[in-house]
């Protein structure tokens, strides 16, 4: 079963490494909580570490080896926090890309994902001139990320000013 190392080091710092699978209860799932909150981590990422476990004891259910998941009632789903919420201007953005070494900027890759939505570096890298429709002013964006669900294996967005300059 899959479980990051940032979570497996969460999950085995509140319950112990040598804690059985059986053993955790819905108020320890409460009690895990409780020690992301003491944690120096947004809200927003308590939210997914808790829901992490989450998956890790559905799995565990799924394969027969716990009867049911303590942190199936726990709230997984992340919010927004509107105070860190922050418009990038055009030149403020100029002045990050302008800032990054050549290796994290990729040159572009801060535009392409400020003014075009993609993701970076995975929907930026695989780029090509063949994905530029000058004709329609659109670029076929493809996304490893989605790409195994049906239909959303790549998508067009507009050729907006911004990216034409890059």
């Amino acid at each position: 079963m899959w479980c990051s190392a940032t979570r497996k080091r969460n999950l085995t710092a509140c319950f112990g490494a040598d804690r059985s699978l059986r053993t955790i209860t819905e108020g320890d799932a409460d009690r895990f909580r409780e020690y992301l909150l003491q944690q120096d981590l947004y809200g927003d990422h308590q939210t997914s570490y808790r829901g992490s476990p989450s998956s890790f004891f559905r799995a565990a259910v799924r394969h027969s080896l716990i009867s049911s998941n303590p942190f199936a009632d726990l709230q997984s789903s992340v919010g927004v926090n509107s105070a860190r919420q922050y418009f990038l201007s055009l030149q403020d953005a100029e002045k990050i890309n302008c800032s990054l070494p050549r290796q994290i900027s990729g040159g572009s890759y801060s535009f392409w994902a400020r003014f075009g939505g993609l993701r970076a570096p995975s929907e930026v890298l695989p780029l090509k001139w063949a994905d530029v429709n000058w004709e329609q002013n659109r670029i076929v964006i493809h996304s490893p990320k989605t790409e195994h669900h049906e239909g959303h294996e790549s998508r067009p967005i507009p050729m907006f000013p911004e990216l034409r300059r890059t």
